[in-house]
């Protein structure tokens, strides 16, 4: 079940990073949250696996292990949207390959 719940917030993931729609703040904060609730999930899988996903969804941010930072590229106005969403829907269908 846990693993069900996980594969959710995964999908979640993707659809916010492909909705061309939503930007700025609000996309900042979706993704925000959709991380948090992905680590607060569950202790059956430990921390290992939220550091996993954290670490291939920043991998956008610059390498670093900055959420805020991230969320920030997502919600930029001055990043360069079809590629942003391009490199963040990648990244989080590894991860949900994988899971």
């Amino acid at each position: 079940m846990y693993s069900e719940q996980v594969k959710l917030i995964g999908s979640g993931l993707l659809n916010l990073a492909d909705d061309h729609h939503n930007a700025g703040n609000n996309m900042r904060g979706q993704v925000e949250d959709q991380l948090s609730a992905f680590k607060n999930m569950g202790p059956e899988w430990g921390d290992d696996h939220f550091h996993e996903a954290h670490a291939r969804v920043t991998q956008v941010g610059n390498g670093t292990n900055d959420t805020a930072t991230v969320s920030d590229n997502i919600g930029n106005a001055h990043v360069n949207n079809a590629d942003m969403v391009g490199q963040v829907s990648h990244q989080i269908s590894s991860l949900i390959q994988n899971i």
